[in-house]
């Protein structure tokens, strides 16, 4: 492995750069057959992740009419991923698991992807979100 690649990966899982409050940009699922993109939400959509250095994270994303997603709880960064020991969520059945998050940050972007998973309300197809956090100044 080049040392460029080695830099590059020790920056993206540097969980410093987490650190503070983001909020949302877009929120769009991404679906496995077809590689398109559909919004997740009717607009408009609001939202907001926080990171601690206590190793703490809470985040809320909330459409017009739509019940929030939220959760929080510790979390660790692990390369590309952030985990989160979820203590509570909006979603009972993600509280005591871990829910694990790919992600990138370019340009004062937070990028993540969840997991691929069965969606019920799409007929069963996979699905994934998209979620792009702005990081907010200070």
């Amino acid at each position: 492995m080049s040392i460029q690649l080695l830099r590059s990966s020790a920056l993206q899982s540097d969980p410093a750069r987490l650190l503070g409050w983001w909020q949302l940009a877009a929120c769009d699922l991404e679906f496995q057959d077809s590689g398109r993109y559909e919004p997740m939400y009717s607009a408009p959509v609001h939202g907001y992740i926080v990171f601690t250095s206590e190793g703490r994270m809470m985040t809320v994303i909330q459409s017009d009419g739509s019940i929030p997603i939220a959760y929080t709880g510790r979390y660790r960064v692990e390369a590309d991923q952030w985990i989160t020991q979820v203590d509570a969520a909006s979603i009972p059945v993600w509280t005591g698991t871990d829910q694990a998050r790919r992600f990138r940050i370019d340009a004062g972007e937070l990028h993540v992807n969840a997991d691929w998973y069965a969606s019920p309300t799409h007929g069963g197809r996979t699905v994934r979100p998209r979620i792009v956090w702005k990081r907010l100044e200070q």
